[in-house]
């Protein structure tokens, strides 16, 4: 990310945070530009994305990618 040092500061604690009191298997957080001006937002991870650990992973990211 290229954008406001402070926002990405706060954005990396918060994913720690998440990450910290996660119950099982490995949370799916945000990614991208903190300065975006579109946001896609999934229902839930799915398995591809609990592997990874990244948002539209497998089949989903491939056509956004598209």
């Amino acid at each position: 990310m290229n954008g406001n040092p402070e926002k990405e500061r706060a954005l990396d604690r918060l994913k720690a945070e998440i990450e910290l009191s996660f119950p099982g298997g490995k949370p799916v957080t945000g990614e991208g530009d903190p300065d975006a001006s579109l946001v896609v937002v999934g229902e839930a991870p799915g398995r591809d994305e609990e592997i990874t650990g990244h948002p539209f992973a497998g089949k989903a990211g491939r056509l956004l990618d598209e």
